[in-house]
């Protein structure tokens, strides 16, 4: 009677075990979803790209790059990208003015290897700053990112 129960407890623990480790796996090859904005820059003739990838519930990664390539999971870093670390669900606004690619809030680390020809400019705002310009974020010529998070800024503007 011990063996059996002892083999049915290891056997649900082996279960629950296997499936702690092969979820992220499956949730990641069926939930992942990919925005590209490309952005060109015809004084300094350069391509940006405006990059996010999500995947399972609470996983999600962006980045500013000269290339798509972004892989789902934070294994992978990228020496030649600005790349959002922490909370990176949020979207940003951005607009590029002039020769200069203003991008409004996250939390972005600078890359190691900076090969842009396109000045970015990186613009953290304060609570009341970030409202004020959620307002207004049209008559400033700003867009957002990505685009089907519009929602979001225009429900924080009403507040």
């Amino acid at each position: 009677m011990i063996k059996k129960f002892l083999l049915i407890g290891f056997s649900i623990l082996s279960i629950g075990i296997l499936f702690y480790f092969i979820s992220p796996i499956l949730l990641v090859s069926s939930t992942s979803d990919k925005s590209n904005v490309e952005i060109f820059n015809p004084k300094n003739r350069e391509t940006i790209y405006l990059l996010k990838t999500s995947w399972g519930l609470n996983g999600s990664r962006m980045a500013i790059g000269l290339n798509t390539e972004l892989k789902v999971g934070f294994k992978d870093s990228y020496e030649d990208k600005y790349e959002c670390v922490g909370f990176c669900d949020s979207p940003i606004l951005y607009k590029l003015e002039q020769d200069t690619l203003f991008v409004y809030d996250g939390n972005w680390q600078f890359p190691k290897e900076d090969n842009f020809k396109t000045p970015i400019k990186i613009i953290e705002l304060k609570v009341q700053e970030r409202l004020g310009i959620y307002r207004n974020y049209k008559s400033l010529n700003l867009k957002i990112f990505p685009e089907d998070q519009t929602y979001i800024i225009e429900n924080s503007a009403k507040k």
